[in-house]
C-alpha cells in the first residue's frame, strides 16, 4: 500500500534492527553520529531512528500528518501534502509523540476512520524518517518549556523534540504562527485559510 499517495517511496520502513542516530548532550549543533552502544556511560544521549537529518531539517506535528489523510476538510488537505512533499535537501522529522498521536487520531477521530492495517502502514512508512525518542529527560525539559512559554506539556513536547532534531522550524496548527520557542519558530501551514 502506498502511504500518503506516493509523498515517500514505496521502501518499506526499516525492522527493529534499524540505524540509531545519536547526538552527545543534545545540543542542538552537536553533530550526528552513528550509535554504537546505545548506553554510552556517562553521557545525556538523545535517540532518534530512521535516516539522519540534513543540515536544516524541519519537524512535523500530528495535525499536518492528520490533514494530509483527512478528506474532510480538501483545502487543508491539500495543504498539509504540500507541505509534507519531499525535495532535495529538505528533510522531515517526528517523534515518537507524533506517531503515537497520528494513529489514535486517524483511527477514531476522524468523521471516516482510517483503518487500522492502512494507519499501521502509514506510522510504519513515518517511521522511516528521523523519529525522536521521548524519553524521561525530554519530559523533564518540555515540563521546563510548558512553565515557561504557558503551553500544554505536549506542545512543549513537540519544541522541544524539535530542538533535539535540530530542527528551527515546526511546522504546527496547534501553536501560534511566527512565534519563536527556545531555538525554533512555529510555521502554521494552514493561516490563511481560516
Amino acid at each position: 500500500m502506498r502511504c500518503f499517495e506516493g509523498i515517500w517511496s514505496d521502501t518499506p520502513a526499516p525492522d527493529m534492527q534499524e540505524i540509531h542516530w545519536i547526538r552527545s548532550s543534545g545540543s542542538p549543533d552537536s553533530a550526528w553520529r552513528q550509535a554504537v552502544h546505545a548506553d554510552a556511560p556517562g553521557r545525556a544521549t538523545i535517540f532518534m531512528t530512521g535516516r539522519k537529518p540534513v543540515a536544516d531539517p524541519i519537524f512535523v506535528d500530528t495535525n499536518v500528518w492528520v490533514y494530509a489523510v483527512d478528506a474532510a476538510d480538501p483545502a487543508k488537505r491539500e495543504r498539509a501534502l504540500d507541505a509534507v512533499a519531499s525535495g532535495p535537501g529538505r528533510d522531515l522529522v517526528v517523534s515518537t509523540q507524533v506517531l503515537t498521536e497520528f494513529f489514535a487520531v486517524v483511527t477514531r477521530k476522524l468523521v471516516v476512520p482510517v483503518p487500522v492495517e492502512d494507519a499501521e502502514a502509514m506510522v510504519r512508512q513515518l517511521s522511516v524518517l528521523p523519529v525522536v525518542a521521548i524519553d524521561a529527560s525530554l519530559v523533564v525539559s518540555a515540563v521546563a518549556g510548558s512553565r515557561e512559554w504557558q503551553i500544554s506539556i505536549w506542545d512543549a513536547l513537540i519544541l522541544r523534540a524539535a530542538e533535539i532534531a535540530g530542527c528551527r522550524r515546526v511546522l504546527s496548527e496547534d501553536l501560534a504562527d511566527g512565534t519563536t520557542y527556545g531555538s525554533v519558530i512555529v510555521e502554521n501551514p494552514f493561516a490563511d485559510l481560516r
